[in-house]
C-alpha cells in the first residue's frame, strides 16, 4: 500500500513539474512546406530545427495518436550544459519528456519523406527512451533508429516499431552505463569515450534508402556506425513513404524524469539512386538565414564571397568577441578598446552559431545562423 502511494505521489509531483512548460506542438498536421529547394544550404541539408520556435511550429506536430498522444515539447536554454562547458550561452534547445507521467508521444513532421537522410544534435538523460522514426504512419508505425539510452539498449540500432512481425531488433552494441559499453560487432576499435560525449551534445546520422529498405547510422563521426542493415522484406502496415518522427517512450516511471534535448534537426531528401534530390548551388555559397543585426550590440553580420562570415559594427570601451559553435568550442576570438570592429571568419561552416559580446563590462549573446 505504501509504495502505490509513494507511485501516485511521483506522477502528481511530476505532472505539477512539467505542467508548468508551455507546449509547442499542435496535436493537428499542418501544412506540407513542400521541398523548399532555395532553402537547401551549402551542404544540402533543410534545417527542421534550428533552435527556434517558428522553425519547429513549421515543420511539426504531434500525433495524437502515436504512444499514448502525450508528451510535451518545449524551446528553451540548457543551463546545465552551459555551465559544464558544452553549450554556447543563449543557445536555445529543443526539450521533451512524458506528460503526463508515463505518457508518451510522437513529434512528426507536416512533410511526408521516402528516401531520407537526417542528422540530429541531441542530449539524452540517463534512462531516456526515445528514437528516429522513418516513413512512420500518424498512428507511430515505422522502421525506427532507436536512441535508447539505458542499460542493455543502444542509439542507432534499428527496430520495427509496431511491425515486429515484419522485423524486430538488430543492435551492433549495448549500453553497460553512460560511458561504457559490450560490443556485439561494431565495426571500430575505439573506446567508447572517444565515440560518445555522456556530458555534452553528441550527433547522430542516420539514412533510409530504398525498398526493402537499407538503414545506415553513425554517431559524431562515419567511422563510428552503428548500423548498417538491409532490412528483410518491405512492411505491408507502412506506404512508399512517411512521417519523420522523433520518440518520446510511454510506459517505465523512470523514464519521465529523463528528458531529451536536441539542439538541430536536418535533412536531405533523396533520390532512390542515394544522391541528393536537391543538392546545393556549387555557386551560391551560404546565405544569412536570421535578422543581421546582433542583439543588444552595435553590431552586424553578414556572409560574402561564399563562406566568409563578415562582422562590422562599433563598440564602446574595451571588448571581447567570441563566436562559439552549439558545443561550446571557439572559432576565433578578438578583443580590443573599442571603436570601429570589423573583421571576417573566412571558410566557416553551414550552421547555428553564437557570439558572446562583453563590451564595457556588458555581456550580451546573439545567435547567427548562416546556410
Amino acid at each position: 500500500m505504501q509504495c502505490t502511494k509513494f507511485l501516485a505521489l511521483i506522477l502528481i509531483l511530476g505532472t505539477l513539474v512539467f505542467s508548468q512548460r508551455t507546449e509547442h506542438l499542435q496535436k493537428t498536421r499542418g501544412i506540407d512546406p513542400g521541398p523548399e529547394p532555395e532553402r537547401v544550404d551549402a551542404e544540402g541539408w533543410i534545417w527542421l530545427f534550428d533552435g527556434t520556435l517558428e522553425s519547429l511550429k513549421k515543420y511539426w506536430f504531434k500525433s495524437p495518436s502515436a504512444h499514448g498522444g502525450g508528451s510535451i515539447w518545449w524551446v528553451d536554454e540548457d543551463p546545465e550544459t552551459v555551465d559544464r562547458g558544452k553549450l554556447a550561452k543563449g543557445t536555445k534547445v529543443l526539450w521533451s519528456t512524458q506528460q503526463p507521467v508515463g505518457t508518451g508521444g510522437v513529434m512528426m513532421t507536416n512533410r511526408r519523406y521516402k528516401d531520407l537522410e537526417v542528422m540530429v544534435g541531441f542530449k539524452p538523460t540517463w534512462n531516456n527512451d526515445g528514437g528516429i522514426f522513418f516513413r512512420s504512419t500518424i498512428s507511430g508505425q515505422a522502421w525506427q533508429v532507436m536512441l535508447d539510452y539505458k542499460n542493455a539498449n543502444t542509439l542507432g540500432g534499428v527496430y520495427g516499431e509496431k511491425i515486429t512481425d515484419v522485423f524486430r531488433v538488430d543492435r551492433m552494441y549495448t549500453l553497460r552505463s553512460e560511458t561504457a559499453i559490450n560490443k556485439v560487432r561494431v565495426p571500430w576499435s575505439e573506446d567508447w569515450s572517444e565515440v560518445w560525449d555522456p556530458n555534452g551534445y553528441n550527433e547522430i546520422f542516420a539514412r533510409i534508402l530504398g525498398e526493402p529498405p537499407t538503414i545506415h547510422a553513425w554517431l559524431n563521426k562515419p567511422k563510428f556506425v552503428v548500423s548498417d542493415l538491409k532490412l528483410p522484406q518491405k512492411a505491408p502496415q507502412l506506404g512508399d513513404d512517411g512521417h519523420l518522427g522523433i520518440q518520446v517512450h510511454n510506459g517505465s516511471v523512470a523514464w519521465s524524469n529523463s528528458p531529451n534535448r536536441y539542439t538541430y534537426i536536418k535533412v536531405r531528401e533523396l533520390n532512390p539512386d542515394g544522391t541528393l534530390k536537391y543538392p546545393p548551388k556549387p555557386t551560391s555559397g551560404m546565405k544569412p538565414h536570421s535578422d543581421k543585426s546582433v542583439t543588444g550590440a552595435g553590431l552586424k553580420w553578414n556572409i560574402k564571397g561564399g563562406n566568409v562570415l563578415e562582422i562590422m559594427g562599433s563598440l564602446s570601451g574595451r571588448y571581447t568577441l567570441n563566436l562559439k559553435d552549439l558545443k561550446g568550442r571557439s572559432v576565433i576570438q578578438k578583443s580590443g578598446d573599442g571603436g570601429h570592429v570589423q573583421f571576417e571568419v573566412p571558410g566557416i561552416r553551414s550552421g547555428i552559431y553564437i557570439l558572446e559580446i562583453n563590451a564595457g563590462g556588458n555581456f550580451t549573446t546573439s545567435k547567427i545562423i548562416s546556410m
